[in-house]
């Protein structure tokens, strides 16, 4: 399980709006000086993800709550949005050459 921490914003009938802080992926080794990973971090601002989540617990804006995503249900999601394109457009290639041959 994929989790962080986020904070309730606003409370909606149908569940809460929660906001959670982009943290760099770089800035924890001692070459974040020298890394271009680290310099790019650096250089560009985190930003605020909101977004609703349905859920029957009483909250107020302001608490703090763990949300969580399943690796599987984030590898699932990585594998459409990368490999299927890729393997649609080998396709269409093929099937291309094979109309113009």
């Amino acid at each position: 399980m994929i989790e962080e921490i986020a904070t309730v914003v606003a409370v909606h009938p149908n569940g809460v709006e929660v906001s959670c802080f982009s943290k760099s992926a770089c800035g924890q080794c001692r070459q974040n000086s020298t890394c271009g990973t680290g310099l790019v971090s650096k250089a560009l601002p985190g930003r605020d993800h909101r977004f609703v989540i349905a859920t029957g617990l009483t909250l107020q804006p302001g608490q703090q709550v763990r949300i969580g995503i399943p690796e599987h249900s984030l590898i699932t999601g990585a594998l459409l949005v990368y490999l299927l394109p890729l393997v649609f457009m080998l396709a269409g290639g093929l099937l291309a050459g094979l109309a113009g041959a």
